[in-house]
């Protein structure tokens, strides 16, 4: 087993980073990964596979971003063009349903007809099929990971700037060990990297966020999910929880914790699992299923919720501790 010291479990960018690892290993981008957590309250993301090191590891992590840039793409096993390409003054993802449905179909051919499944299995994890955000547009909804303000577009903000970050800190081997910050807004998956003026020593705002575990973070979107009725949508691990006060929202990422050692597929079927869900009021939210918890070899279950900013919504908040086995009783 190899501990991985800059991938801690009670953080959501962290976390985020290793399902980004596991998602390259899973189509594989990088050798076969199996992910446990070790640490009690304060868990260090530990892997187990043919790799030894972390030194070893790292350079595999650096071939796999390097092979994608030389391809001009954002997003492995999938056309480049993928997130599409900003044209006139709004995201292009912002599709209709009868631009998202050729765009399925598109994915369904790839996988029925070529036997590549990346892009349906990212397609859910980016974009609903049916349910609209906005009745006035008629834009499907996107993944609750894509916080846009302004005129942020998806391709923009959550890969092409953040893998210029990681290119100017060398590369994404300290997503491993040890973050390094750079002058970067974070792709709102991280508070620490929104700098305002209050904060910083030079009394303007300066954004300093860490591009190596962003883009991990980004790989691992795929780790959740999306559906929908053509009215409602679920994505796997959101939910509606009041973790913090205002100005955190609702809008939560609850996630597990386990000491088993699991691969990519077994980690999807956690994420996904009933027993992960919270029930209660969002002011008072719990496990529903706690005895379920513990028999899958979950220790803890965390939470995060966006903050709200002017133009929209924030990044993801501290994480907070919302179950612990050591501390629940379980019959």
């Amino acid at each position: 087993m190899i501990t991985l010291p800059g991938l801690r479990g009670d953080d959501p960018l962290g976390f985020l980073a290793a399902m980004g690892l596991l998602s390259l290993s899973e189509q594989g981008e990088l050798p076969a990964l199996r992910l446990a957590w070790r640490g009690g309250g304060s868990p260090v993301a530990t892997v187990d596979g043919s790799v030894h090191s972390v030194q070893e590891l790292g350079q595999e992590l650096q071939t796999a971003f390097t092979r994608l840039r030389r391809d001009a793409a954002m997003i492995p096993g999938v056309p480049p063009d993928l997130p599409r390409r900003t044209a006139g003054t709004t995201d292009p993802m912002r599709m209709s349903r009868i631009d998202m449905r050729a765009l399925y179909t598109e994915a369904d051919q790839a996988w029925t007809q070529r036997g590549n499944a990346w892009l349906a299995r990212w397609l859910i994890a980016l974009t609903t099929q049916t349910a609209t955000k906005n009745t006035q547009r008629a834009d499907v909804e996107l993944t609750p990971f894509y916080a846009p303000t302004g005129r942020m577009t998806m391709r923009t903000s959550i890969f092409e700037k953040t893998m210029a970050g990681v290119e100017t800190v060398g590369g994404p081997r300290d997503a491993l060990t040890r973050w390094r910050r750079v002058p970067y807004d974070g792709a709102n998956f991280d508070e620490r990297a929104k700098r305002d003026a209050g904060v910083t020593t030079s009394g303007e705002a300066d954004n300093l966020g860490a591009p190596s575990p962003t883009w991990l973070a980004a790989m691992g979107m795929r780790f959740f999910p999306m559906t929908d009725d053509g009215k409602d949508v679920a994505t796997v691990g959101w939910q509606r929880a009041r973790l913090y006060p205002r100005p955190y929202t609702t809008r939560s990422l609850i996630w597990p914790i386990w000491e088993p050692v699991l691969d990519p597929a077994a980690v999807r079927v956690l994420l996904a699992h009933p027993a992960v869900r919270l029930e209660g009021s969002e002011e008072a939210l719990a496990p529903a299923r706690p005895r379920d918890l513990a028999a899958l070899g979950v220790t803890h279950l965390f939470g995060a919720s966006r903050r709200t900013l002017t133009q929209g919504d924030g990044p993801l908040g501290p994480a907070y501790l919302i179950w612990s086995a050591s501390v629940a009783q379980v019959d």
